[in-house]
This record gives structure tokens, sequence and C-alpha cells, in this order.
């Protein structure tokens, strides 16, 4: 989806969709691949990948397999393997990964630790 040089995520099977008009508060749980459209104010757990469309903003930390961002994220992220920020996309935290790829007119503010191991057990 985001990424021109490694996997394409866009592959994935999407299970859960959060539309533009939904709002969470508190803490949300998914085993498979969720596309974030609207707002999540808690914490993101998922055993796959999180998409952070154009219009989705998160206010928590977010754990998960992989995550791309378009949208925007304030919370720290603790990812096992990929994080993708595309050039709408908005990171304002700290971040866990083993590896990370940010578009050049993307927004990062925070600090970077990669190749982690077991990076979602090391939260605090």
């Amino acid at each position: 989806m985001f990424n021109k040089k490694g996997k394409d995520f866009t592959v994935e099977k999407i299970s859960t969709m959060i539309g533009s008009d939904a709002v969470i508060t508190g803490t949300f749980e998914a085993k498979d691949t969720t596309r974030i459209e609207g707002v999540i104010n808690g914490d993101i757990k998922s055993e796959e990948t999180i998409i952070v469309g154009t219009t989705g903003k998160v206010t928590g930390n977010i754990s998960a397999k992989n995550v791309m961002i378009a949208g925007e994220v304030k919370g720290n992220m603790y990812v096992v393997e990929r994080i993708e920020a595309s050039a709408s996309g908005k990171i304002y935290g700290d971040i866990q990964a083993k590896s990370l790829y940010i578009d050049e007119n993307a927004v990062f503010q925070g600090q970077c630790t990669m190749n982690v191991p077991n990076t979602t057990q090391n939260q605090e």
C-alpha cells in the first residue's frame, strides 16, 4: 500500500474496518488486520497489521505486528516487524520496531529504537 521497496501490505485481508464517522474510547484489541479511518482514544493491541488511514486518528499506544500510518498517531508504538509512514502520516511518540520506513514528507516527533528482540514484550 505505502511501501514501494518492501512488502505490500495491501495483499493482507482486512478483517476489521473502523469507519471515518466512528469514535472508540478505551482499549481496542484485534487478532487480524484492522484499518482505522475513524478516531480511537485508547490503546490498540493487534496480532497482525494496524492501518491508520488518511482520516484515522489514534491517541494511545499501539502494539502490533506491523503498523502503516497515513493519518495521525499520538502515542508510543511497539511493533514486532515494520512501521511505515506515508507522506500524510504523522507520528507523535516513541517507537520500537524491527524496521522503519518514513516518507520524506511524513512527520515524526519522538525517539526510535530498532532491532529490539521481542519488541511487544518491552512495553512499560
